[in-house]
């Protein structure tokens, strides 16, 4: 068993030891692929700088673009309140003259009635002047055939 122990032990020193010399080897090489990364680096850098120019002037294109439409948006808004407004104006004068508008047609209707009734009583006036002026007749014939006969009798009796 102490033989195993001790055998652990080695392979793990080992295992260190070896994984610092692949290190030191890996950075040995990298040391020597650095510039051309260090460039690739640079440029990408510059790159990223350039496109992120580019995006700050598309924003602010964007934002000066949205201010224009926000404002667009705010005067469409007031032009539609502005309509609204109206049209509740013009609504409520509708409104006002349907109203007027059944009060007239109720007072045309209540004038004809009245109208219909004083032509009925003319009519009935008419009627009744003809029937007392036909009695007068009768009764002025009748009262000349009286003065006729009373003055034939007269003249009979003398």
């Amino acid at each position: 068993m102490e033989y195993l122990l001790n055998q652990r032990w080695f392979i793990a020193i080992c295992g260190v030891v070896a994984g610092w010399v692949i290190a030191k080897l890996g950075t040995l090489l990298g040391d020597r692929a650095g510039p051309d990364v260090t460039a690739n680096y640079s440029t990408e850098i510059n790159s990223l700088q350039a496109k992120l120019n580019v995006a700050h002037k598309e924003r602010d294109i964007a934002q000066s673009r949205f201010g224009e439409l926000e404002q667009a948006v705010a005067e469409r808004d007031q032009r539609i309140q502005e309509f609204e407004t109206a049209f509740e104006a013009r609504t409520e004068q509708l409104d006002q003259t349907k109203t007027d508008l059944k009060a007239a047609v109720a007072k045309t209707g209540e004038l004809r009635r009245e109208l219909v009734e004083r032509a009925e009583d003319t009519v009935r006036a008419n009627v009744h002047a003809r029937d007392v002026e036909n009695e007068l007749e009768l009764l002025q014939g009748s009262g000349e055939m009286l003065d006729a006969e009373l003055v034939a009798t007269q003249a009979r009796d003398r």
